[in-house]
């Protein structure tokens, strides 16, 4: 046989080869792109209690996740404190009173099982005030976030697992503080906090890297193309 013709043979096998290749390597990624569309996070479930003035005691309630969803892999809960203070402080007796004035709050979210509680706080940095005899001051307002998250799996997840809803309670407590002074300073405090709590159930499907798809299909087609060059 001719050597043109060998040498035509040669890179028509190896133009179909690199076509094969090219193609198995598609289909690859199509497979991987499927894939990682079924591994996304089922949309996160968000439960807002609505500001609310003082101490409270209030529920959450949130749906489970419905294992017919397919298998879980992970639970993210993410919980957010939001409080708004303002008031007056007032001087009572008939002597100068110098003192330092603060407050902390805290949310407690119970969570289910004997897992624990989540406890976003925030705790005012303490402000100092010399009021005369029957002197007030006015104090705020002051506004302040807090949040605290926590990733749940295994075992732990098996209450947020089922077809109805799960009932988390949370409570508040909101504490003035009052140092330095004698007796007879009276704080007239409003207390406003929010709560937002959201959910987020994760599935436990393992997404491929297509990066590695395409460096095997880069490999492939190099050594194809300098083995074609060498005929």
């Amino acid at each position: 046989m001719p050597l043109a013709s060998s040498k035509a043979m040669m890179r028509g096998t190896l133009s179909q080869t690199i076509s094969i290749l090219v193609s198995s390597a598609s289909f690859a990624l199509f497979l991987t792109t499927g894939a990682a569309h079924a591994g996304t996070a089922v949309p996160a479930c968000t439960n807002t209690l609505p500001e609310s003035t003082g101490n409270w005691c209030r529920d959450f309630t949130v749906p489970q996740f419905n294992p017919s969803s397919g298998p879980l892999g992970s639970i993210d809960i993410e919980l957010t404190f939001d409080v708004t203070a303002e008031g007056t402080l007032s001087n009572s007796t008939r002597c100068p009173q110098d003192f330092w004035f603060s407050f902390n709050s805290t949310l407690w979210l119970e969570l289910p099982k004997g897992l624990g509680t989540l406890e976003p706080s925030f705790s005012a940095s303490a402000m100092r005030f010399n009021l005369g005899p029957d002197q007030s001051a006015n104090y705020g307002p002051l506004t302040a976030s807090e949040t605290l998250s926590t990733v749940l799996t295994g075992p732990a997840m098996n209450a947020f697992i089922g077809t109805s809803n799960i009932v988390l309670p949370a409570w508040t407590c909101s504490c003035p503080s009052v140092t330095g002074a004698s007796k007879g300073v009276v704080t007239s405090l409003t207390i406003q906090s929010s709560a937002v709590l959201t959910v987020d159930y994760i599935d436990a499907v393992v997404v491929p890297e297509p990066s590695s798809v395409a460096l095997l299909l880069g490999g492939l087609v190099f050594l194809a193309c300098k083995r074609s060059v060498t005929y």
